[in-house]
This record gives C-alpha cells, structure tokens and sequence, in this order.
C-alpha cells in the first residue's frame, strides 16, 4: 500500500492536465476523482466533457479542488 501510495503521488503529483471525455461517468466517478485530485498540487487543467456528473458530483470536485492542494487550477471544463 505504501509502495503504491508513493508511485500514485510522484506521477500524478506532477500533472498539469487530467483529461477524461465522453467517459459516462456520473457523480459517483466524480467523487472518487475527487479524492485523488485533492493530492495533485500541478494540476492546472481539469476536463471531463461530455459525461453526465450532476451538482452532488460537481461540488464534491469542487470542494477537493478548493480544500486540497491543486492550487494552480485555472480551467474546469465540463458539458453535457
């Protein structure tokens, strides 16, 4: 679990873009994206056109976006 711990946060602890279209993901995907975007501290960018994530997902993103350490973020983009 450590080992892992340590590879999730050296790669994604670097990106700057997380790009997930036409995926079908709904809040319950949202909120476990959220988890883990609440510890990519680059992230500028983060997309998810075209899935069908609702306001509980939404503000779940939000809240980690805002609570966690991606304080780079600059665009959000999402439609349906």
């Amino acid at each position: 679990c450590r080992l892992y711990k340590k590879a999730f946060l050296d790669y994604l602890g670097n990106c700057e873009m997380l790009y997930f279209p036409n995926l079908g993901w709904a809040d319950a995907d949202a909120q476990q994206l959220a988890h883990a975007v609440a510890y990519i501290p680059k992230l500028k960018c983060l997309s998810l056109e075209n899935n069908e994530i609702g306001d509980a997902g939404l503000k779940d993103l939000v809240d980690a976006l805002v609570g966690g350490k991606s304080d780079e973020l600059q665009h959000l983009i999402l439609s349906n």
